[in-house]
């Protein structure tokens, strides 16, 4: 994922008065609105493919990655309960059952507080709804640029890091 100079900045020495903002966007042809979260305390608005959004306060979590017996890179996502979101998921998942290319769809950014342009290349993520239980909507999630890829090969590489030539 190609940083910005600020988010370099950022992760390096966590200036005084810089705080990052996650969002996290879903699509589907099934949602009647594209959703967008942020686990920030305040909504906050930024863009998201080029387009001004609002990130409205809705609580999710990222559990990292881990690969399964197939090779392929998984990550658990949780994302809190509503009325709404849960009714939204199961007529995506009855959508996908019809048409199963049809996946969700996700997009997570990071981004600065009072810059709305993304830190980073956005991660696209396709998901699958695993469970809904208790406060929380399970979602599996595959990246769709890593598939079928070696997973290290795309960050250590000896173009970007000519110290592993040896």
């Amino acid at each position: 994922m190609a940083l910005t100079d600020r988010q370099r900045r950022y992760y390096a020495s966590a200036p005084n008065g810089e705080y990052q903002q996650q969002g996290l966007s879903f699509y589907h042809p099934a949602f009647s609105q594209d959703w967008h979260f942020t686990d920030w305390r305040e909504p906050f608005q930024a863009e998201v493919a080029g387009v001004l959004q609002t990130f409205d306060v809705h609580p999710f979590r990222v559990s990292l990655p881990k690969i399964d017996e197939n090779g392929k890179y998984e990550l658990k996502l949780d994302v809190y309960k509503t009325p709404q979101l849960v009714s939204e998921l199961k007529s995506a998942a009855a959508y996908v059952a019809t048409d199963p290319e049809a996946l969700i769809l996700a997009t997570y950014n990071q981004y600065l507080v009072g810059d709305t342009a993304p830190q980073q290349d956005a991660v696209s993520l396709e998901l699958t709804v695993a469970a809904i239980q208790g406060d929380w909507c399970t979602l599996t999630a595959a990246r769709i640029d890593v598939v079928n890829k070696k997973f290290p090969n795309m960050f250590f590489r000896r173009d970007l890091l000519p110290g592993l030539d040896r």
